[in-house]
């Protein structure tokens, strides 16, 4: 079951939440639009499903409250920000806003930030740079929560990576995946009683290949999607992020420094083309429409009903809950209550 609730009122009551643990009114707002256009979006594992650890962890000094990001480097159509330990959400704002700037002036920009913390998903920042005109890509890197092919132990981060296209079709073509099954998905897999999709495995906790996300969730690690080649692209998110910035990679992502502090470092990085620099905006536009035409005229395979382009069923969501509201389902309206109680925030209106 669910309830619905209109995308204002859920807006306003993520950013009074934040306000109210701690949060300054302006990085609450910017926090607020990424956990509801997630659930707008109809990405139920990394919404407002979210939410609770995000807040708590505002409350309970999980994450810097005030960060100060500054500039470590910055040259030509590169730059490095440091955010502080802060939440991640913010920085990684930041940095798309800053690969999006240099990309106007350079035709590319690629913006790392360094010290960060979990980005919630890739969908937000690369949104921003499809409507700003230009093809935005994110990356990140994580703590060691995925096998390598030839081990049955954690040793990489799970490599969430996304992408968005402007097109003529009416919706950004959105690509937002982790290289593995996400733990957030994992979890909603073991509630079902669902076992993993095709073509993903992990190990249990006594390192035993098994299908099974309860065993894997239980103490186990996920393996990549496509064995070497989901390994392979992992790599290189990691050097993209990590490694060429000097900061966290692999298993290192613990601060050292400064280990009274219970966050931990991730590094994103943010790239930005201008498509401008190849062909006028409108043109590519037609010719992305072009594109998404002829994928969806090839005939179909038994047992589909459509072809979907990425980020086609999310834009269908927000449609439908632009008109109808926002459905959230019962165990996190229940989340959403216990929030509302503990930090004297008015729940939003049902619709």
């Amino acid at each position: 079951m669910t309830t619905r609730y209109a995308i204002d009122g859920l807006k306003d009551f993520v950013t009074s939440l934040f306000s109210a643990a701690g949060m300054p009114d302006a990085d609450a707002d910017v926090c607020a639009d990424a956990f509801v256009l997630q659930e707008v979006r109809g990405v139920k594992t990394h919404g407002l499903r979210r939410l609770r650890q995000r807040v708590d962890e505002v409350r309970q000094g999980g994450v810097n409250v005030r960060p100060k990001r500054r500039v470590i480097r910055e040259d030509g159509a590169t730059v490095i920000i440091d955010a502080d330990s802060g939440n991640g959400i913010l920085g990684c704002v930041e940095g798309m806003d800053r690969a999006v700037g240099l990309a106007k002036r350079f035709g590319i920009g690629y913006a790392i930030v360094v010290n960060s913390n979990h980005f919630l998903a890739a969908a937000p920042y690369v949104i921003r740079a499809a409507e700003a005109g230009t093809i935005g890509i994110a990356l990140a890197n994580g703590q060691s929560s995925m096998a390598y092919p030839g081990t049955n132990v954690g040793a990489l981060g799970n490599s969430p990576m996304g992408y968005a296209l402007p097109t003529g079709a009416g919706f950004p073509i959105v690509f937002d995946s982790a290289l593995t099954i996400s733990g957030g998905r994992m979890m909603q897999l073991v509630q079902e009683g669902a076992q993993m999709p095709d073509g993903f495995f992990g190990y249990d906790a006594s390192g035993n290949y098994t299908s099974d996300p309860a065993a894997v969730h239980g103490g186990g690690v996920a393996l990549p999607i496509g064995m070497h080649k989901g390994a392979g692209l992992a790599v290189l998110i990691d050097v993209l992020t990590g490694v060429i910035s000097g900061r966290s990679f692999l298993r290192t992502l613990v601060p050292d420094d400064r280990p009274e502090w219970r966050w931990t470092r991730n590094t994103h990085s943010f790239i930005a083309i201008e498509i401008e620099r190849f062909m006028p905006l409108d043109v590519f536009r037609a010719q992305m429409a072009a594109y998404i035409a002829d994928l969806k005229d090839k005939p179909l395979a038994p047992g589909y009903k459509e072809i979907l382009l990425p980020g086609e069923r999310a834009a269908r969501s927000v449609e439908d809950c632009t008109r109808n509201g926002v459905p959230v389902e019962d165990d996190v309206v229940e989340h959403l209550a216990d929030l509302s109680q503990r930090y004297s925030v008015p729940l939003p209106a049902q619709l």
